[in-house]
């Protein structure tokens, strides 16, 4: 709403309408109990006297402060952006990131500061609106039951269509960006699970046991089940486990051979890692070969695993990982912890159900197992690229 005068404000009062938009319900119960703020609409002022119009509101989490800075100071991780798909650092600017969305947009943000638990961003181009400077920050939760109060703060020029603007940031904010957080963020903190050198030497093997177990006790059941049942209905949970233990056996082996995966990447896959977008085979053996083998040794290991059937021959697979990895340039022993969101295709006369899509992103980053993962020094992105340890570890 603009108002021009007192007796417009009263007017509006008199409507009724605040009683219909302040209703208990929806996203206005985030303004009612002050989840939300939202700074006043003004009137435009002379050009001699234009400034800024800020919009801000507060969500409230379950994960806890810690889980969630991990992920928003990361700035090769935008898993908390809706609709993007991964970012890609400036090469020459490591404060610059081009965001690539799921609509085909390209976003460019420039990254400001990381300091005193706040981190300010500028949106450079590829947005529909340009320009506006973002903080976002982290407070104690004030909600029982609840992990981490995420702060947002959005600073926007006075200039042509500003009000415009603010209503396209704000319907946005409401509908999208505030269910998102929500969704992303909803569970507690869980700890990485730590391994031992001999475990992360020997990982590979482990996965390549593990997957041969599960597909026998799948292929057993199957064989033995009544022809009048479909095979891809049945022994779904050990097909599925036969198919993970296969990946990470391929992407943890040392001999860093990409053939082995042609039995468990679906047709027109789609591999959405940490760092990387990987759609073909020739970049999954580029990506292998590079950037997964800084490290001398890895291994993964589930901390949780859930499927859900789809339909036909597809099942939905969310797991959370621990990884744990040796760096070749240091022999430092580094961990990391990451959610894993997998689309998955079954055939019975396939060795293995297939990935479709594989989406992953980080819960704890990449850091030293002797060091803590708080995120809340300066610049806690550039401190892991630096260290030459984060592009495609997490697999």
């Amino acid at each position: 709403e603009v108002w021009s005068s007192i007796e417009d404000v009263q007017a509006w009062i008199d409507s009724g309408i605040p009683s219909q938009v302040f209703r208990e319900d929806g996203p206005m119960k985030f303004i009612m109990n002050g989840s939300i703020q939202v700074a006043g609409y003004q009137k435009p002022y002379p050009s001699s006297c234009q400034g800024d119009v800020q919009l801000g509101f507060q969500v409230e989490v379950k994960s806890s402060c810690q889980q969630v800075w991990n992920v928003i100071t990361n700035f090769r991780d935008c898993s908390w952006i809706k609709g993007c798909i991964y970012a890609s650092i400036d090469p020459k600017h490591s404060n610059l990131r081009a965001l690539s969305m799921a609509d085909g947009r390209t976003i460019m943000q420039k990254l400001l500061f990381v300091k005193n638990n706040k981190i300010s961003y500028q949106q450079l181009s590829g947005d529909a609106v340009l320009g506006y400077k973002g903080v976002v920050s982290k407070t104690t939760s004030t909600v029982t039951g609840t992990g981490c109060g995420i702060g947002f703060q959005y600073q926007l020029r006075k200039m042509n269509n500003w009000q415009e603007q603010v209503e396209t940031m704000y319907e946005s904010l409401l509908h999208d960006t505030v269910p998102y957080i929500r969704q992303l963020f909803q569970n507690p903190s869980r700890g990485v699970d730590h391994q031992f050198r001999v475990e992360i030497t020997n990982g590979y093997i482990r996965h390549e046991a593990l997957s041969s177990v599960h597909s026998s006790l799948a292929n057993a059941v199957r064989l033995n089940s009544p022809s009048n049942i479909s095979k891809v209905e049945i022994a779904v949970e050990d097909r599925l486990k036969a198919l993970v233990h296969r990946w990470f056996y391929i992407v943890e082996n040392p001999n860093r051979d990409a053939e082995p995966a042609h039995e468990i990447l679906a047709k027109n896959f789609s591999l959405l890692l940490s760092s990387a977008h990987i759609n073909s085979f020739k970049s999954f053996r580029e990506w292998l070969q590079g950037p997964a083998n800084l490290t001398k040794a890895s291994t993964h290991t589930i901390d949780s695993f859930e499927f859900q059937k789809g339909l036909r021959n597809t099942h939905v697979l969310k797991m959370v990982i621990s990884w744990n990895g040796v760096l070749r340039s240091n022999g430092e022993h580094w961990i990391a912890q990451t959610q894993h969101n997998w689309n998955i295709v079954d055939h019975a006369d396939d060795n293995f159900a297939r990935i479709q899509t594989l989406k992953v992103h980080f819960l704890v980053p990449f850091s030293p197992l002797n060091e803590s993962s708080s995120g809340d020094h300066e610049n806690s992105c550039l401190f892991h690229v630096n260290k030459g340890c984060y592009d495609g570890h997490c697999t």
